[in-house]
């Protein structure tokens, strides 16, 4: 059991630091939804995965995904492919979209 709650505080240290760089040096980026999927979970909660491009500061463009668990969405509100979005990023590993 101590191993389970050891793993836990992990996961949550790790997306502190995560959260905290962000915050320090991270900027804010435009980026455009790619492609969107909703599933509806059966014994969890819902889940939206995205993938979206970034329009780096330097000229190149960048493609990246994520994944929301319990997002804000339901399937019928969710924003259309092609919505404009903010991501705000450090580097390639570092980056979460608002």
């Amino acid at each position: 059991m101590a191993g389970v709650y050891w793993m836990l505080a992990r996961v949550q240290d790790r997306r502190a630091i995560k959260v905290n760089r962000l915050l320090a040096d991270g900027a804010l980026i435009g980026a455009e939804l790619l492609s969107r999927k909703y599933y509806q979970g059966d014994t969890g909660g819902p889940t939206l995965s995205i993938k979206y491009r970034i329009n780096l500061p330097e000229g190149r463009m960048a493609d990246a995904k994520q994944t929301f668990i319990f997002p804000n969405f339901t399937e019928k509100t969710l924003p259309p492919v092609g919505s404009k979005l903010l991501v705000l990023r450090v580097d390639d590993s570092i980056q979460e979209v608002l």
